[in-house]
């Protein structure tokens, strides 16, 4: 499959979840047959896993960008706000 295919089948998901404020894997399923987003082929489970995780580690990596570079996550540790005031 193309980049730009898997590409829109993760927007596609995106934009369901949100518009339908989340769905069950079977109801976003047959959103995806009824939209023909993959030429009417259901969406397997693995699919959607795989999916997933590909839109994490793309969140993460937006998330890592806006950090300087002379900043290691592993070991950064935030300050806590003190609970007295």
């Amino acid at each position: 499959m193309k980049p730009a295919q898997i590409f829109h089948q993760y927007i596609w998901i995106i934009n369901t979840l949100r518009s339908y404020n989340g769905l069950t894997i079977n109801e976003l399923n047959r959103k995806w047959i009824d939209d023909g987003v993959a030429d009417g082929n259901p969406l397997q489970r693995s699919s959607f896993n795989r999916h997933r995780d590909a839109y994490r580690l793309l969140c993460a990596g937006l998330l890592l960008s806006h950090f300087p570079s002379n900043i290691s996550l592993t070991s950064y540790h935030p300050i806590p706000k003190s609970r007295n005031p």
